[in-house]
């Protein structure tokens, strides 16, 4: 090694953060962006995935794969409490009280009761007017 490389010890990835809410995200997750929705092959993705060792994935309502997600996590052997799952809070759904709603889709279309990161898809919105500063809503 020359001198002054990190070993690779020293440059191994750790297997999660820690949040400032004390609760734990996996570092490697698996992006669920273009799967086709209908496809039995988001399902068989997953189900893969999880076999692996994969704890995190990522999914947003508007990709419409997410009951094929949830399927995939109800025949695996893992927990939903060994699971991290990111969702996101599509650009047409931004105002206050559309939040819920969108959030409970996911939630149904998942089959879980809690999503543990929950993201705005983008921080614009097309659907919303903003105001003076800039801000939507």
């Amino acid at each position: 090694m020359m001198p002054g490389t990190p070993s690779p010890d020293a440059m191994a990835l750790p297997e999660s953060f820690l949040m400032n809410t004390g609760h734990r995200i996996p570092s490697v997750g698996l992006g669920t962006f273009q799967a086709v929705a209908g496809n039995d092959g988001v399902a068989e993705a997953v189900s893969k995935a999880l076999a692996l060792g994969y704890q995190h994935l990522d999914t947003a309502f508007q990709y419409g794969t997410q009951r094929h997600i949830g399927q995939a996590i109800r025949e695996s052997r893992c927990t939903r409490e060994e699971l991290f799952i990111t969702s996101k809070l599509w650009n047409t759904w931004h105002k206050p009280e559309d939040v819920e709603e969108a959030m409970d889709r996911s939630l149904e279309a998942l089959g879980t009761d809690y999503i543990d990161l929950y993201l705005m898809h983008c921080g614009l919105s097309p659907a919303l007017e903003s105001n003076a500063t800039g801000l939507c809503c």
